[in-house]
């Protein structure tokens, strides 16, 4: 299993089945030879066909009023019931909590907390204007606009803007179960 981290916005359109798509930069970027007018070979992508994601996102720690520990996700009314054995429970979260941390920031979220995870069924290489609106919906946005504003205000400063035109992996995915062997 290898892990992948959304926004809360993101998470939450995956959860919905909203988002079946993302888009990854490629690094590094494919080369133009000017003399053969062909790219050189991209790296290898991150995920391959058959993958299993785990998907990382922001959660903080609660205890209930009966003095039990949960993780509460910043994406969804959903909390993991959890005990000293490791033994996982989903449950809905009900119960008010008497304490909670701070959210905790997904770059932060180990295995054992994932409830989310993918399968990988496709990866391909194209450029980031390529995306079709089909895509754009796949990718969990309702329009072209608000999907380039997104990934301007994530890689433009890095000098891989919607103008760049850089190269992306497009990792196409669906929701699963809780894998047997998390």
């Amino acid at each position: 299993m290898k892990p992948i981290i959304f926004s809360t916005e993101m998470v939450q359109a995956v959860c919905d089945n909203d988002k079946t798509q993302t888009r990854i930069l490629m690094k590094p970027q494919p080369k133009m030879d000017p003399v053969r007018m062909t790219y050189s070979r991209p790296g290898k992508p991150l995920y391959a066909i058959g993958d299993i994601l785990w998907v990382r996102e922001t959660f903080r720690k609660v205890i209930n009023k009966d003095n039990v520990e949960f993780i509460d996700y910043k994406a969804k009314n959903l909390a993991l019931q959890y005990n000293q054995r490791n033994n996982i429970v989903y449950i809905e979260s009900g119960d008010e909590p008497i304490q909670w941390s701070r959210w905790i920031p997904s770059i932060h979220m180990p295995v054992g907390f994932a409830r989310v995870f993918l399968r990988v069924i496709d990866v391909k290489a194209s450029r980031i204007q390529d995306i079709s609106n089909e895509d754009v919906i796949k990718e969990g946005f309702d329009s072209k606009e608000n999907f380039i504003e997104q990934w301007d205000k994530a890689y433009h400063k890095r000098g891989f803007g919607w103008k760049q035109n850089p190269w992306v992996w497009i990792i196409e995915f669906k929701n699963i179960d809780l894998p047997d062997e998390v």
